[in-house]
């Protein structure tokens, strides 16, 4: 594998990590979407009312 390549990857992985703190960060505040409010939504794909996605709740 190339330098560069592997670099990259590794590059890509960290950023992922990155995000993956800031994300659970967020949780631990409370900033998520409730499993009602997510169910609600999907049960609306397909149909003629179909709403947009719930937002976090904190």
């Amino acid at each position: 594998m190339p330098a560069n390549h592997y670099l990259e990857q590794e590059e890509h992985n960290e950023q992922l990590n990155q995000e993956t703190i800031v994300r659970w960060q967020e949780i631990e505040q409370g900033k998520v979407v409730t499993h009602d409010a997510m169910s609600k939504w999907l049960d609306t794909w397909g149909s003629d009312d179909e709403s947009g996605r719930p937002l976090c709740e904190s």
